[in-house]
């Protein structure tokens, strides 16, 4: 083994991960959950206000996130919103088209299966 890699190891690249699992996805993705169990009723307004919204179109995650911290008063971390936009698109399918995802570190770390909404009572198996 040459010296220098005896006492200097080279680090670990993050090329070799891989995507959509990492260690910040994770705790964001439990710091979603989690806030949503402290907040039920402020996940509920969020998701009521995702309904009202999808109807023209197009619904921002960080907007629904201002509508909590403004309206409610109630604090919400802005680098949540991922994990957010795609615990919504698991419970809420049909909201699936309005709610833009693009790639997540977090994406590994919420459910994902659309078959049907467990606040709806409906499953499609």
């Amino acid at each position: 083994m040459r010296n220098d890699l005896k006492f200097k190891p080279k680090p670990e690249s993050p090329q070799l991960r891989l995507p959509g699992l990492d260690e910040k996805g994770e705790a964001e993705a439990m710091a979603a959950y989690e806030w949503i169990s402290k907040n039920p009723d402020a996940y509920e307004f969020m998701v009521s206000n995702a309904f009202r919204l999808a109807k023209t179109g197009y619904v921002s995650v960080r907007y629904l996130l201002g509508m909590v911290r403004n309206e409610l008063r109630i604090g919400v971390a802005n680098p949540l919103s991922a994990a957010f936009g795609r615990i919504i698109v698991s419970e809420y399918p049909e909201l699936e088209p309005a709610i833009k995802r693009h790639g997540s570190r977090c994406d590994g770390y919420v459910a994902t299966d659309t078959k049907g909404s467990k606040h709806h009572g409906k499953r499609n198996c």
